[in-house]
């Protein structure tokens, strides 16, 4: 039956592109070409191949059909040339998105379900499924070597895929991890400008480049979209009830902590890049911004405990796990400080253990902080012409990146005498630089029993990353489904990349394939294969991995799918 809905919807929204696509062109809005709007229109249809982990909420089963996301975007280039006698030259670029995901209103009931668990959920969801925004919109201002661009833009620095080192100031979307870097960077609003120094020496097409991006928009604008509880890929643990965040204990009025628009908070940034002799590409930079990631810290708004709060009686309830209206008297008396008397060793064991539901929801707030940090690094890029490769390579030092102890963030003491969790002080966030480097190959080369007219493209990276004031308590705020804890972050983190593609049929189909490997044990594989038609496009693809822990792909280790995308080019 499962599989039936989804190859019904799949072929209902399939049939919907087409009919929209129809009667919709690309086209050159002036005589000369240089005003040209084109774009897309595209649905893209995913389902789960495997179960959800048993401490995940919700539970999605295999077959459930986990997005239906249909995209259109139009992008208005207008080259207006050259300005009086100025010699400058001005262009602008627009684009323009609306979206809409529909699994939460025609999709799985356990979609439809989850959306109705609580306002606070709905409310979540529903910022979620749609959005029309411009999603990019600058002008290009330049005249002989100088270049400045102002406006919405991305920016992308390094020579790396897959994993982010100097290339880490647009924040990225997390509600669709499996998508590349390109389809998941947020434009920020940004001046940008750069200089071509031109030749000295044995340097040359030496450029000097520099912008500032202070934080205006919304949070998702400024650090990106959360992914909401209750979609298909949040991390929540248990079902949120209307007091507690799920699984916590820990009362709901957590927030975001995100950068203001002030500009002591903007992102900023300058690299200097060129040719070192006949083909050494290299990169100096350094910029600001913020970790994709935030990170839970809890807040005190006062030391108060457990006294004549209005859900006194339900929490006594649970903790004592009675209903006789004594025991839950005396469990309520020794919540407000007062003393157990009545209770059993065995209530009074339940209440020492679970003392943290004793926590008035309007004491502690807690904060999902987005570190602010900088960056200093270098790339090269050289082709090693005897091997016929390119050998990439990328160093960077991270300043005082955040980590995640339970004791620092959290700071969770237990109040022997009154029998309540209290919190000592304000949570803290732990800091440690950090050395990231990468080394990359690209490498193209025949395999002519496979595919006798164009060559193989191979691109094999290694990544690694040392943290210098390494603590034995550095760990991933995501509970493991094998250990029921939190896994340690080790001293010295690597993964390995692979991606392998060619084309066939003069470029009209493009097979691919990537892998992700951590060596605790973690492989993520995604095969896929892309069909152009016309003004046609089709790609099937698949994600499928194994984990032994949280690190790296390990996150979305119950997350196997196959996604479908159908999109009609508008150029």
């Amino acid at each position: 039956m499962k599989l039936y809905k989804t190859i019904k919807w799949l072929w209902l929204t399939f049939g919907v592109c087409i009919f929209y696509s129809a009667n919709v062109w690309s086209m050159a809005l002036n005589d000369s070409g240089t005003l040209n709007l084109n774009g897309k229109l595209e649905t893209r249809n995913t389902v789960r191949i495997e179960d959800s982990d048993n401490n995940r909420w919700p539970q999605a089963e295999a077959g459930d059909m986990v997005q239906q996301r249909n995209t259109l975007q139009l992008e208005l280039d207008h080259d207006l040339g050259e300005i009086g006698d100025s010699k400058i030259l001005i262009k602008y670029h627009l684009v323009g998105r609306a979206w809409y995901d529909g699994i939460f209103d025609y999709g799985p009931s356990v979609w439809q379900d989850a959306r109705e668990t609580s306002p606070a959920v709905k409310e979540g969801i529903d910022d979620y499924k749609w959005d029309v925004a411009l999603r990019e919109g600058y002008m290009d201002f330049s005249k002989g070597p100088g270049f400045l661009r102002i406006g919405r833009q991305n920016l992308a620095w390094g020579e790396t895929d897959a994993k982010r080192l100097l290339d880490g100031i647009n924040p990225l979307d997390g509600t669709t991890p499996f998508l590349k870097l390109d389809d998941r960077r947020i434009p920020l609003w940004m001046l940008r400008g750069s200089y071509n120094l031109g030749n000295h020496g044995f340097l040359s097409s030496l450029n000097i480049e520099s912008f500032v991006s202070p934080c205006f928009g919304n949070n998702d604008d400024k650090v990106g979209p959360a992914t909401p509880v209750g979609s298909p890929y949040s991390f929540a643990e248990n079902e949120p009830s209307s007091e507690l965040l799920a699984g916590s204990g820990i009362p709901l009025n957590s927030y975001r902590d995100t950068p203001s628009s002030d500009l002591k908070d903007a992102r900023w940034g300058f690299r200097l890049g060129g040719i070192l002799g006949d083909n050494l590409g290299f990169t100096l930079a350094h910029y600001k911004s913020y970790q994709d990631n935030a990170l839970p810290v809890l807040k005190r708004n006062d030391k108060r405990t457990f006294v004549n709060s209005s859900n006194q009686a339900a929490y006594a309830s649970v903790i004592s796990g009675s209903t006789d209206a004594a025991v839950v008297g005396a469990t309520a008396t020794a919540l407000a400080g007062g003393s157990p008397a009545g209770l059993s060793p065995l209530q009074t064991a339940q209440l020492n253990a679970i003392g943290g539901m004793s926590i008035f929801p309007e004491s502690f707030s807690q904060e999902m902080v987005y570190n602010d940090i900088q960056v200093t690094g270098g790339s090269i890029n050289y082709w090693v012409e005897p091997l016929d490769f390119v050998l990439r390579s990328e160093v960077a030092y991270f300043h005082d990146e955040a980590f995640f102890t339970e004791d620092d963030n959290l700071n969770m003491i237990l109040d022997e005498e009154n029998l309540v969790s209290t919190l000592s002080e304000d949570g803290q966030l732990p800091t440690s630089d950090v050395i990231r480097f990468a080394v990359g190959m690209d490498k193209m080369f025949w395999i002519r029993a496979l595919n006798p007219n164009v060559r193989f493209t191979l691109i094999a990276q290694y990544f690694g990353a040392y943290i210098r004031d390494y603590d034995d308590d550095f760990c991933l705020p995501l509970t493991n489904p094998d250990t029921l804890v939190y896994d340690s972050v080790k001293r010295y983190e690597q993964a390995m990349t692979l991606n392998l593609q060619t084309t066939y049929r003069s470029g009209t189909v493009k097979p691919e394939l990537s892998i992700q490997y951590d060596p605790r044990g973690n492989w993520a594989i995604q095969p896929s294969c892309e069909l152009e038609k016309q003004m046609w496009r089709f790609k099937l693809e698949a994600t499928i991995g194994t984990a032994n822990s949280m690190t790296g792909t390990g996150a979305a280790r119950d997350r196997d799918e196959i996604a479908f995308t159908v999109s009609y080019l508008l150029r």
